[in-house]
């Protein structure tokens, strides 16, 4: 099977014992294997599968009883030449696409005699839901890549529930922003997964590796748990930079069906590490990032409150201290746990749109157009570092909170332009340490809550203009320490929260700016 330009799994060929074996801690060990080759997946589409004759099929049918007492029927056919397993690919709206989330399904329809080992499934591509735009391509491939391995085995279908394969464990000491409760989860424990969970994680206690515990049929209990492992291919959602990492192998390796191939370059999730302070009860993790895409915090506030079990903050600056409870990351299956993620947005025509991923052409050349978007925080270094480019827009936008270090060391910059947005609050230093920026506008029904002090402060700035804004009070040191040849503030409503010295701006009686330049 190729994933990549290299094998990437290989089956066995040669076998000794020619009977049924189920993976299970109950029944006798497989088959000795004795040599394996690369595994060959023969794909059949639509019509391909109509005109598939009944001479033509795999191999005769085995069924058997909860006993393990097997009955063949049928005759064997000649099966299909150079082949170990047959992919056939739909793509139709059946009725499993009618989930507003659903992108693709998939399922094994035989298992040979001798391993169990599926030797065909069925992918199927919901039309409705997906997008052939060149930016959907990385979704569309690892969808279909994400299907066929679920074809492959790895699904909870072919375990036992038992302790050696999925078991429950109860963490009783598990954090929320509340205090501590008792909370299960689901682990896969076979020894590869766990070596492998061990290794990733650095933690030679971890029992195994956490399965999904939301979402409904189809991806609970079948895929990897969201917030350890938020970017793995067979997470039960995709958000971002799918990566097939070695955990994802092992589990195909623990069926007995397959000889993964880990060599290469590791791929890890973006959790790399897990360590403990030795003075609290709660896991640390620490994540390191691949930098191949600006991100941006996708913590949000919720309509509801969210279950206890999930509530991951005692309080949070600028927030009352009985809405923390409302708060949280914006993919749910991550159980609601705030993580940097890509992000997209529409251009002028509406048919096109750009995202925040650094490798695909189009996106960063000539500027970036952010239009009609709703952010709950720019968060500290969102755009940090960003350069070389001719500007970038937010339009028709509402902002919550633009964060301490937003905008840190922009460089070259031709200009950054506010158009037509509301925002919450400008944090102290937010556009702070930016250079070479020609223009920096605020222009045209801009609605700014709250401007902290110095909030452009050591950057330099040949022309900042606000044309058109409302703010309802701003600290009268937000413009102090910027480096700016020409700071231009007209038809311009502004409330100041007074220092002791001297205004750095002047204003009439009812501080609304005529036209001054500073």
């Amino acid at each position: 099977m190729l994933l990549s330009e290299d094998v990437l799994l290989e089956v066995p060929i040669e076998h000794r014992h020619a009977h049924r074996h189920r993976r299970s801690s109950e029944t006798e060990a497989p088959p000795e294997v004795e040599k394996f080759a690369p595994l060959r997946i023969q794909l059949h589409y639509d019509k391909s599968i109509q005109n598939l004759t009944a001479e033509v099929q795999n191999f005769d049918c085995l069924a058997c009883n909860n006993t393990d007492d097997c009955q063949t029927s049928g005759e064997m056919g000649e099966g299909v030449k150079d082949s170990d397993f047959i992919l056939y690919v739909t793509a139709h709206n059946s009725k499993r696409c009618e989930g507003p989330e659903t992108l693709s399904y998939a399922a094994h329809c035989q298992q040979e005699a001798d391993f169990d080992r599926p030797i065909a499934g069925n992918v199927n591509l919901c039309p409705n839901a997906l997008s052939v735009h060149n930016h959907d391509y990385e979704i569309l491939t690892s969808t279909v890549k994400h299907e066929i391995l679920h074809a492959l085995g790895f699904s909870k279908g072919y375990y036992d529930w038992d302790s050696s394969t999925i078991t429950t464990v109860l963490r009783e000491d598990w954090w929320t922003g509340e205090g501590k409760v008792i909370h299960p989860i689901h682990m896969m424990v076979t020894p590869k997964v766990r070596e492998e969970a061990r290794r990733h994680f650095g933690c030679d206690k971890l029992e195994g590796a956490e399965l999904e515990n939301q979402g409904g049929e189809g991806t609970y209990l079948t895929h990897w748990e969201k917030r350890a492992y938020e970017n793995e291919a067979m997470t039960g959602t995709h958000t971002q930079n799918p990566v097939y990492s070695r955990l994802t192998l092992a589990f195909l390796e623990d069926t007995g069906w397959y000889q993964p191939n880990y060599e290469g370059e590791d791929a890890y999730p973006y959790c790399s590490d897990i360590k403990h302070d030795g003075t609290k009860s709660m896991a640390i993790t620490r994540c390191t990032s691949q930098r191949d895409s600006l991100a941006l915090c996708n913590l949000i506030p919720f309509q509801k409150e969210l279950p206890s079990q999930y509530r991951n903050f005692m309080s949070l600056p600028g927030v009352s201290p009985d809405g923390a409870k409302y708060y949280g990351g914006s993919v749910e299956m991550a159980d609601y746990c705030p993580f940097l993620q890509e992000f997209e947005w529409k251009l002028l025509d509406k048919e096109q749109h750009k995202d925040s991923r650094c490798e695909l052409e189009g996106n960063g050349k000539g500027g970036e157009d952010i239009l009609e978007c709703t952010i709950s925080s720019l968060a500290p270094v969102a755009f940090a570092a960003l350069s070389h480019i001719d500007h970038l827009w937010f339009r028709n936008s509402q902002i919550d909170v633009i964060a301490m270090k937003a905008f840190h060391y922009l460089t070259n910059i031709d200009y950054i332009y506010f158009h037509k947005t509301k925002i919450g609050r400008i944090e102290r230093k937010a556009f702070s340490k930016m250079y070479q920026i020609d223009y920096l506008y605020f222009k045209e029904s801009i609605e700014i809550g709250m401007i902290e002090s110095e909030a452009f402060s050591g950057s330099q700035i040949d022309e900042l203009i606000m044309d058109g804004v409302t703010i309802e009070s701003a600290h009268d040191t937000f413009l102090l320490n910027i480096d700016s040849k020409n700071t231009i503030m007209k038809n311009c409503s502004i409330y100041l929260v007074p220092r002791k010295e001297e205004n750095v701006i002047e204003f009439d009686d009812e501080q609304k700016i005529i036209e001054k330049e500073v």
